[in-house]
């Protein structure tokens, strides 16, 4: 795929809405993971694996270690 066709601009829009970023954001808020949950429209086990990926590869994601509330 020739790199002058992909729209890098829409690519890095559509990667920040990503629900993951969405979760962790959230979480950043202080939701909690149900609420979250419900916010984005899955269960409260996804929230919790999103937000433990989230920890391993966003910078700003809170220090706090991720539990189900």
């Amino acid at each position: 795929l020739p790199l002058e066709l992909i729209d890098f601009d829409k690519a890095n829009t559509e990667s920040q809405n990503s629900l993951l970023v969405k979760a962790c954001n959230l979480w950043n808020l202080e939701y909690t993971t149900q609420q979250i949950a419900k916010e984005i429209g899955v269960n409260g086990s996804t929230v919790t694996n999103y937000l433990k990926t989230g920890k391993k590869i966003v910078v700003d994601l809170k220090d706090s270690d991720v539990v189900v509330k």
